[in-house]
């Protein structure tokens, strides 16, 4: 009862919020069946859909395919269409009504239909990974394994030395049906071997990440030695674009931006860019651009634990929100999951400052007065 209510108010309140802005074509809740999938080859799901009261006056509803060799669409019809797998990819399944985009779903073929995402990181990966990106990706229902290279404070730098030396110097945290064993003493080759991994992400140490002279020299290499460990051919890779620490934050590494939030933002921004042209990793996922719109908003200068790292509610989950929606083109705005510790406002503000991270990721979408 309680989750049913909550849902019941956080439409209203988005919707609210996004009539404001023009995005209510952005708010189709319940109008699909299901927002993401992930199938194997020749596997063939039927996707529903509901128009409801859009569907008043509308002449023509028709499905789309944003790459037809992907997936085919059979048997469409107002209500439903059946999508077929064909080849491993990802592609848009788009709902149409009179030649208006109405909705989509983001469809993964997968050899195993598991979607799987290995970082290569340190804490900020765990901050982002390790709490709520299951249960968002689940609540889509699609299942995902997580798994997560962890040391401390690991720099790009460190991470090819422990590759190029075949170094035994990882906690090896892997999350499975949504429980997380931890295996210590491992290696990055075990690691990308352990499971056919559909993503793999790099990220550089927090306070490096706005200096790309430290990306120049290994990340390539780096990147390098894990493309000839893969198993697969069609494995994305990721780069994590980390976030600018908090205002009051003592961390050393802080003096790299002369103690300025603001400043440190903006060299990550410019240098993960810059990494992204040096390796050809087209994806980067903005969560350092979720964190600083969200601190536009009521919550402020508070999405951290002790300056640096997210706090675990609204910080982490503002950061996996991030992750799901780039990553896999889940709509966080209508996810089903929320965590229970987080009030209405703070849920809502996590989800506007991810998704606006995706729509403009290299610039602070303001939320302020909501």
């Amino acid at each position: 009862m309680r989750k049913y209510l909550f849902l019941s108010i956080f439409i209203i309140v988005l919707s609210f919020v996004f009539s404001l802005e023009g995005y209510c074509s952005e708010l189709p809740k319940d109008i699909l069946s299901h927002r993401a999938l992930c199938l194997k080859p020749n596997d063939e799901f039927l996707l529903k859909s509901d128009l409801g009261q859009r569907a008043e006056g509308v002449k023509k509803v028709y499905w789309t395919a944003s790459d037809p060799s992907i997936v085919s669409l059979e048997n469409p019809s107002h209500g439903s269409v059946t999508v077929k797998a064909l080849r491993l990819g990802q592609c848009d399944v788009t709902l149409f009504a009179d030649s208006r985009p109405i909705t989509s779903c983001r469809v993964i073929v997968d050899d195993d239909g598991v979607i799987k995402i290995l970082a290569i990181g340190n804490s900020f990966s765990e901050d982002a990974l390790e709490q709520h990106l299951y249960s968002i990706v689940k609540a889509e229902g699609i299942n995902i394994v997580i798994g997560n290279m962890y040391i401390p404070g690991c720099s790009i730098e460190r991470h090819w030395q422990n590759a190029s030396n075949d170094a035994a110097a990882y906690s090896y945290r892997k999350i499975v049906k949504g429980e997380k064993k931890t295996t210590e003493n491992f290696k990055i080759s075990q690691a990308i071997t352990d499971e056919n991994w559909d993503y793999i992400s790099f990220q550089q140490a927090s306070h490096f990440s706005g200096i790309f002279s430290t990306y120049e020299k290994d990340l390539p290499s780096l990147v390098k030695y894990v493309k000839g460990k893969v198993k697969k051919d069609n494995i994305q890779l990721v780069l994590h674009q980390t976030w600018s620490y908090a205002n009051n934050s003592t961390h050393d590494g802080f003096r790299n931006y002369n103690n300025n939030q603001m400043t440190m933002y903006r060299s990550i921004v410019s240098a993960v860019s810059e990494a992204s042209v040096l390796t050809g990793i087209e994806t980067i996922i903005p969560v350092g651009t979720a964190i600083q719109n969200g601190r536009t908003s009521f919550v402020g200068d508070h999405f951290n634990l002790d300056g640096y790292h997210l706090n675990l509610q609204i910080g982490r989950y503002t950061a996996s929100c991030t992750w799901a929606e780039k990553l896999l083109g889940i709509k966080i705005l209508s996810n089903s999951y929320y965590p229970d510790e987080m009030t209405l406002n703070e849920i809502i503000i996590a989800r506007l400052a991810a998704h606006y991270a995706i729509t403009k990721p290299d610039e602070v979408s303001s939320l302020t007065g909501l």
